[in-house]
């Protein structure tokens, strides 16, 4: 016994199926060419609803061209001129990022100066510079930067093409020493450069696929938000037109307010994007963050799951598998919290049932093998299925409450169950052997039971699983007494039986008895509409209540039937005497169960004052209350028979 109560606490196969879950997922993310840092970021994607992505390789391509140049200063600089200024600027510039790659491919010809000073391009300056001599000096970047107060006179023409999704630079000559900070007075605007991005092919369908999944999606870039905005509506994000200069927010309030009011994000910093990660994580989001360069790298290690395009972090992919990791990741998570719930069920009843023993004179009801037995049927075998199955629904709530909530209905079952069996044969002085079979019996059925609600919604697979575990459990315990004794025992008295019959009760009840419960609200909510006539208030009974009441029928027809077989062929009692004791069980468990529904339905009522959602009798809490009156009320008439009988 006290090996049974050690087996029975501890949750064997949860760290072993956990991580076979988890490695099976990241092989197959590995199919799809995304790395997995760390395992449990798959459980991080599962549970993501904001998405934030960069624009430049995550939007779009890596690749930029050159689509057009347009002077301000013609009378000074004509095209071949910036053309000269433009190949000895990139020359001089060594950045490699994709900017300078596409400028270098337009600009080409004959290099005719050497630079004495270059001052790199940064995503906080949002500018670079070159000095070939003292006295000329060019800038390239953000127009609103560098014109500084002077941006107004070419406002127009400059949003005119960023509404086009182009990304606008300007080069400017500049007559000053190249230095950290600019002064915008000794800049002459020379031209405007446009450059632009091709959308990623499977832009549009990923996206789409996230506004599906209840996945908001937030573009953060260092562009202007004009250009950034243009560039989402092409790819199909959702309220693109939402957007805001990240230059102009200050203060954490500032971010708060922006992440609730807006979609996209320019001008952006290195650490703006980390303090807009923070603030949507302050709001209780789980936020996923994908970039491809060195000024996401802050933003990334803040985010709770951090997507680098071809590159380190936690997962590496191409963005068009982002709804593959996403999938997988809530695959896992699912299919581990259906498999979970089926080993808390024991270890609940386990750990529950040890404490109560410390205070009433009653042995452990099962022994280790038992548990063995039960355990392999009902949670080993149907958890190895159920944790590799798809399972793409959108993950809810927290892990350890999902599982706990799943779990707790079967484990006080179990509880009050094998308790009120051990005061029963403690009364009808019934040995030890007999309230050991007796909890065989109903823990066993009880994790069927557990097993059928875990598996809906069936697939093939699954009703196959169950057919299987099911029957291979009545073949051990109904035939193989003789060959182990040990799993199941021997009835000594036909006294024995009615208990079990508790198994069937708690069949039809969770089975059934919702579907009753389910009716009986309906018929409440029905009688209470002074809007219908009274034939139509029995029309609408009967189309409500006629499906609970033909699946109870059957489920009780079976389980009697049965009862009345075993006790015809295994106690040799006569076909009348087996199906009359068998119809006298029967009556009970009917009161029970309309006793549990009307109490089912009563407490619904009272939480939501008469306005009942049949919904609501189908929750743990009330399947749980069910069990508990049907249980108490079987047991007391059972009892009554018992002493009438004899």
């Amino acid at each position: 016994s006290t090996v049974g109560a050690l087996v029975g606490m501890i949750p064997e196969g949860v760290y072993l199926l956990t991580s076979l879950a988890l490695v099976a997922g990241v092989l197959r993310l590995a199919q799809k060419k995304t790395m997995c840092r760390e395992m449990d970021c798959i459980e991080t994607l599962a549970r993501v609803d904001t998405l934030c992505v960069d624009k430049t390789g995550t939007v779009t391509e890596n690749k930029m061209i050159v689509d057009d140049i347009v002077p301000l200063c013609p009378d000074r600089f004509i095209a071949e001129d910036i053309h000269m200024i433009m190949a000895d600027y990139c020359a001089a510039m060594r950045g490699d990022n994709d900017t300078m790659a596409a400028m270098r491919k337009f600009f080409t010809g004959e290099v005719n100066q050497r630079a004495i000073a270059a001052l790199p391009f940064t995503s906080a300056k949002k500018y670079g510079g070159v000095s070939f001599h003292e006295d000329e000096t060019y800038l390239l970047g953000a127009p609103e930067v560098i014109l500084g107060g002077d941006f107004d006179a070419y406002r127009e023409k400059i949003d005119h093409y960023s509404a086009k999704g182009c990304r606008v630079l300007l080069l400017a000559a500049y007559d000053r020493e190249l230095e950290p900070t600019l002064d915008s007075a000794h800049v002459t605007p020379i031209a405007l450069i446009f450059l632009n991005n091709l959308l990623r092919p499977d832009a549009r369908d990923t996206f789409r696929y996230f506004a599906s999944q209840g996945v908001s999606v937030r573009v953060i870039s260092g562009d202007n938000p004009i250009t950034v905005s243009e560039v989402a509506r092409n790819a199909g994000i959702e309220n693109a037109e939402r957007y805001v200069d990240t230059s102009t927010l200050v203060s954490d309030r500032d971010f708060a307010e922006a992440v609730q009011k807006y979609t996209v994000f320019g001008r952006v910093t290195p650490d703006q994007k980390r303090r807009l990660v923070r603030a949507l994580q302050a709001q209780g989001h789980t936020v996923a963050m994908t970039g491809d360069g060195v000024n996401d790298v802050l933003a990334l290690k803040d985010a709770d799951c951090g997507i680098a395009m071809a590159s380190g972090s936690q997962a590496a992919a191409q963005f068009g598998a982002m709804p593959h990791i996403v999938a997988e990741g809530r695959r896992v998570i699912n299919n581990i919290q259906r498999a979970a719930s089926l080993f808390l069920v024991k270890n609940i009843f386990s750990f529950v049932m040890t404490l109560l023993l410390f205070f009433i004179d009653m042995p452990y009801p099962l022994q280790a093998i038992q548990l063995s037995l039960i355990s392999a049927l009902t949670i080993g075998v149907p958890s190895f299925f159920l944790a590799l199955e798809p399972n793409y629904a959108r993950v809810e709530g927290r892990f350890l409450r999902n599982v706990v909530r799943r779990a707790m209905p079967g484990g006080l079952t179990n509880i009050v169950l094998v308790t009120i069996a051990g005061i029963f044969t403690q009364v009808f002085a019934l040995p030890d052997t007999e309230l050991n079979t007796i909890a065989v019996w109903v823990v066993a059925t009880v994790g069927f039971v557990t097993l059928y609600h875990v598996s809906k919604p069936f697939t093939k697979l699954r009703i196959a699983v169950f057919l299987t575990m099911l029957a291979g459990m009545l073949i051990a315990l109904l035939f193989l007494g003789m060959l182990v004794s040990s799993v199941v025992g021997a009835f000594e008295s036909v006294v024995a039986v009615l208990p079990i019959v508790i198994c069937f009760q708690s069949m039809v009840l969770d089975m059934a008895g919702n579907v009753g419960t389910q009716s009986l609200a309906v018929t409440i909510r029905v009688l209470m509409d002074e809007n219908l006539t009274l034939s139509k208030k029995l029309q609408l009974l009967w189309k409500e209540t006629r499906v609970g009441l033909l699946n109870g029928a059957i489920l009780a027809v079976m389980a009697l039937g049965f009862l009345g077989c075993y006790i015809h062929f295994f106690k040799a009692y006569a076909w009348g005497e087996a199906f009359l004791l068998s119809g006298c069980v029967g009556v009970s468990l009917v009161v029970a169960m309309v006793i549990s529904s009307l109490v089912g339905t009563v407490i619904p009522m009272l939480f939501h004052k008469i306005h009942i959602d049949p919904a609501v009798a189908s929750g743990p809490l009330i399947t749980t209350i069910n069990d508990l009156v049907a249980v108490v009320v079987y047991y007391g008439l059972a009892a009554v028979v018992l002493i009438d009988m004899f």
